[in-house]
């Protein structure tokens, strides 16, 4: 059996924290702490504002291309009802052109 390696899992370092024997250094040390995750989830919060933002406007081109699609449909289905008018009048005539009794559908 052929046993290669395709990857080498490295384990990630384990964070030792240090802490400090007095009380208001461990304060200012998880307050610190605090400020540093507050200030990640501040930038996670702006970025995902950012993609809602993206997301906001790529829905509004997304409605303004259906828009379009719509009333070219509307167009299209006026032309092609002009068109069967058309054709069954033109079935019509050659109908009795003809002296037939043509199946109408």
């Amino acid at each position: 059996m052929d046993e290669r390696r395709s990857a080498e899992i490295i384990a990630f370092p384990q964070r030792v924290p240090v802490l400090s024997e007095d009380p208001r250094t461990r304060l200012q040390q998880a307050l610190a702490a605090l400020d540093t995750a507050l200030a990640a989830q501040r930038t996670a919060v702006a970025t995902w504002r950012g993609a809602i933002g993206a997301l906001q406007d790529s829905m509004q081109g997304l409605g303004g291309s259906l828009r379009g699609y719509q009333k070219q449909l509307g167009a299209l289905d006026s032309r092609v009802g002009t068109l069967n008018s058309a054709a069954k009048r033109l079935e019509a005539w050659a109908g009795n052109a003809a002296g037939d009794t043509l199946p109408r559908g």
